[in-house]
């Protein structure tokens, strides 16, 4: 195994070993799909590697705001310093995701939604608008803000403000289908505290991408 690797699991040892010690138990819930890991990388990677390497690419994907399906395969691979086929990489990524080996998202739709709706549609799909945008942005159902999974949705308000600067509150009312989109619109009543319902705004969580953009009368601080 190469040093860089050697190097990796070193710290991660060191790492997990202490978060374990401070907070017992709160790494068990990662170890049955560390398992399935170390048993598809028996001959190269031990349980212990594969457990921590399973919670650090569990972390990277619910952290990273840009995420999407190519990006975190290169975080797998980097990880397991590049020892890994293009098959076993995607295999350990629906693991850490879905709990699953494989996801035929070209064979069953609910595949598919289910993978965008966790972030990892395509790449090429990751403007700060959907591809087939029409109306306005944030306003009207057929141009949705588009978000990299539901997980997302919260982040995105978290950093919305009225363009006042005051913090917004949200209700969703539920989901409504678009004739420009294959998957559902997340429909939210938005104001502020004092005035709870002051617009509509319409969500899409199936991207590739968190959007960078607010509509018209909001803005996202950083």
């Amino acid at each position: 195994m190469e040093t860089n690797n050697n190097i990796n699991r070193e710290l991660l040892s060191k790492t997990f070993t202490t978060l374990e010690t401070m907070y017992p138990g709160v790494l068990e819930p990662y170890r049955q799909k560390s398992e399935k890991i170390a048993t598809m990388l028996r001959e190269r990677f031990d349980e212990d590697f594969c457990h921590q390497a399973c919670i650090l690419l569990h972390s990277a994907y619910k952290i990273l705001p840009g995420r999407n399906q190519q990006l975190l395969l290169e975080k797998v691979n980097i990880v397991f310093a590049r020892q890994l086929s293009e098959e076993e990489a995607s295999r350990i990524l629906n693991i850490i995701v879905f709990n699953q080996e494989v996801i035929d998202e070209e064979a069953d739709f609910l595949a598919a939604q289910m993978k965008a709706n966790m972030g990892m549609g395509d790449a090429e799909n990751s403007g700060d608008e959907v591809e087939t945008a029409a109306g306005r942005f944030g306003y009207d159902v057929t141009n949705p803000i588009p978000l990299n999974g539901t997980d997302m949705i919260k982040n995105y308000f978290r950093n919305l403000r009225f363009i006042t600067g005051e913090s917004v509150v949200y209700q969703r009312q539920g989901s409504v289908a678009a004739e420009n989109l294959p998957f559902p619109v997340d429909k939210y009543v938005v104001g502020t505290n004092e005035q709870p319902e002051q617009a509509v705004l319409y969500v899409y969580a199936y991207h590739s991408a968190m959007s960078a953009k607010a509509p018209v009368g909001f803005r996202l601080i950083s």
